[in-house]
């Protein structure tokens, strides 16, 4: 059945994929609201929204191969699962995506509002009276916020799997090739 490890890796990756749905459809919803601005020709849409663009791409890996890497431990009763050492690999490369999220949204945002005034002052400041501004603007911090969560919840997932992985070979038996759930740790 799995051990303390299994029991964080359903627990971490449910989560990710909980908090990859809200980053995706804050990102959706950004842009669609971006589109909307550039269509009514705002000016102060001229700029790329890069950050919703990788936080549609992280969502959506993450819930595509989330989902499907606990599902694997329940084909076949459980004697099939995602070898650890394509197990890990997979989850850096997702905690880099949510990283690259945050941080890019962190970056616009500071970028568009320097003086991180309230976004309902930004129309006054740039003058535009665009509802779509302070939509776009209302959304940073929580992509922010969330592409952290999930950035974290991977990272030590992956972070305390490689650690056991690590104890367990030193102490003569490799797990690399075995699943979570039947390995017992």
């Amino acid at each position: 059945m799995g051990g303390v490890v299994y029991l964080c890796r359903l627990g971490s990756l449910t989560l990710s994929t909980v908090t990859a749905v809200i980053v995706l459809g804050l990102c959706i919803s950004t842009l669609k609201t971006y589109h909307r601005g550039v269509e009514d020709g705002d000016p102060s849409f001229s700029q790329s929204l890069n950050y919703a663009n990788i936080g549609i791409a992280s969502g959506a890996m993450a819930i595509i191969t989330l989902p499907m890497m606990l599902l694997v431990d329940f084909i076949k009763d459980g004697k099939l699962g995602l070898p650890i050492i394509i197990e890990v690999p997979w989850l850096l490369v997702l905690w880099v995506m949510f990283l690259a999220t945050e941080i890019s949204t962190k970056n616009f945002g500071h970028n568009f509002n320097p003086d991180g005034v309230s976004c309902d002052e930004i129309p006054d400041i740039i003058g535009s009276p665009a509802e779509e501004i302070v939509d776009v603007c209302k959304k940073w911090e929580p992509i922010e916020i969330t592409s952290w969560i999930t950035a974290g919840l991977v990272f030590f997932y992956s972070v305390t799997l490689i650690g056991v992985t690590i104890k367990k070979g030193n102490s003569g038996s490799s797990m690399w090739n075995t699943s979570v759930k039947n390995s017992k740790i």
